[in-house]
């Protein structure tokens, strides 16, 4: 919605009214991670639902400005807040044409998960604890925790439904088909991250797992999500994902415990990373004139290093290996963070290894700092930055911007604030002088240490 303006028209849809359990886990749970705009948001777009049930959907005309006016808040605002309730699930965005004002758009806004199965979900559990700190995490755990009833020296005299009622079978048989008309009526989709099926070879994996006594029941669509994210966040090809599944499946039942799979996952996520032979790309021609043009464009052999490196790996697998080559290891908070980057932003894998590349390498921090990352993370979404180079290309104009401002005299007395360090390819517009030789290959060398260097080089 970058070219949306004021006087755009919408509506908004929600199947049912908002709960209150669901405003419950919007307040307490869903704030603190998706930030009173986005809240502001939500709660601005229900009321649109009740006033278009009230007068009519075709009664009233609603415009982005109205939004605008109620949040007290201009466009950049209103969009990052739209980006937030998409990337967890809670706004579902639509477009079409229209002949007046371009683009007519429609707000599907989804039921918050209930604060059960808020606390349930690992991921959502995390992000949380992560914004609100300990304390208060625990204080919302007990808040929420179902309270436990003691029944000592108590025997169970509950009546049975059968003897209470009793039931009609026949009679229950004979409207089973309306029945289940019903039950399908009442299901809701969920707008819960949908992540693109086509990485993986699904025809060979279903017929690979066949072979390896792994039921085809298995693969119901939220568990093919899952095995795609595993793909895209550590790497994972169809070979090692059947392994891992054939080494947490009943041999009885043929189900798989998603459970154990998960924790088997993030246990090998957590050995010491160890670089893999690449696999030959029948595409290599074509991906050697594009980094010949690359440097015809001016960028240094060390900047096609790194975006060779950052397309080539999976993030963890980016970050254990800079990890490894500072004699340090990565964090269970780090872990969470790649994870919700890989699962909830819209930024390629390549864009968050620069980043992570760039704060770990470059700045040299010791970790990755959650609010910190996201901040960075949350900008490049919203400048649709899609590659490598184009991350690259955006701090070099965040440099010369700085360097213009250092370069004006200081009038009013302020400090002047510490600039933080920033990466040879930034410092390094295209249009200016090349570094020389030996500068450069001191820079390639330090690139190298860090992402090709296998164990027991050191």
């Amino acid at each position: 919605m970058g070219n949306s303006l004021p006087n755009q028209t919408y509506k908004v849809f929600k199947s049912r009214p908002l709960t209150t359990e669901g405003k419950d886990a919007l307040i307490y749970l869903y704030q603190p991670i998706i930030e009173s705009d986005a809240l502001a948001l939500y709660l601005t777009l229900a009321s649109d639902v009740q006033a278009q049930t009230f007068y009519g959907e075709e009664a009233i005309t609603t415009v982005h400005l109205d939004i605008l006016n109620a949040m007290n808040a201009g466009m950049p605002r209103f969009i990052k807040a739209k980006q937030n309730l998409e990337g967890i699930g809670l706004l579902k965005s639509y477009e079409k044409a229209d002949a007046q004002n371009g683009c007519s758009y429609l707000y599907w806004l989804q039921e918050p998960v209930h604060p059960a199965a808020f606390f349930q979900d690992e991921l959502y559990a995390y992000l949380l604890l992560e914004r609100v700190g300990e304390r208060k995490f625990n204080q919302l755990v007990k808040l929420y925790q179902p309270k436990q009833c003691s029944l000592t020296d108590y025997q169970e005299v509950t009546q049975s439904f059968s003897a209470a009622y009793g039931l009609n079978t026949a009679r229950f048989a004979s409207q089973e088909e309306t029945l289940q008309a019903v039950s399908d009526s009442f299901q809701e989709t969920n707008a819960n991250l949908v992540l693109d099926e086509k990485q993986l070879d699904w025809d060979f994996l279903l017929y690979e797992a066949q072979r390896r006594y792994i039921r085809a029941a298995n693969f119901t669509p939220s568990f093919r999500q899952k095995l795609v994210l595993y793909h895209s966040l550590y790497g994972y090809d169809v070979l090692e994902l059947l392994d891992l599944m054939a080494d947490n499946v009943s041999l009885t039942t043929g189900e798989i415990d998603q459970k154990k799979l998960e924790q088997a996952i993030m246990k090998k996520s957590r050995q010491t990373f160890t670089k893999t032979t690449k696999r030959e790309d029948p595409q290599a021609e074509s991906q050697l004139r594009r980094f010949n043009t690359l440097k015809q464009n001016g960028f240094s052999e060390n900047d096609v290093l790194l975006i060779q490196e950052s397309e080539n790996n999976a993030p963890i697998a980016f970050l254990k290996a800079i990890k490894a080559e500072k004699n340090s290891f990565m964090t269970d908070s780090e872990q969470w963070l790649i994870k919700s980057l890989v699962e909830r932003s819209p930024l390629p894998n390549s864009v968050i290894n620069v980043l992570v590349h760039y704060v770990l390498v470059v700045q040299n921090n010791a970790a990755l700092s959650g609010n910190y990352v996201n901040n960075i993370a949350a900008q490049w979404s919203e400048l649709k930055i899609g590659t490598a180079e184009d991350a690259i290309k955006h701090v070099r104009s965040l440099v010369r911007s700085a360097k213009e401002k250092r370069s004006r005299p200081q009038t009013n007395g302020k400090k002047i604030i510490r600039e933080e360090k920033l990466p040879s390819w930034a410092e390094k517009p295209v249009e200016e002088t090349a570094l020389t030789p030996e500068r450069q290959a001191e820079l390639d060398k330090k690139l190298q240490n860090y992402l090709h260097k296998k164990a027991g080089d050191k």
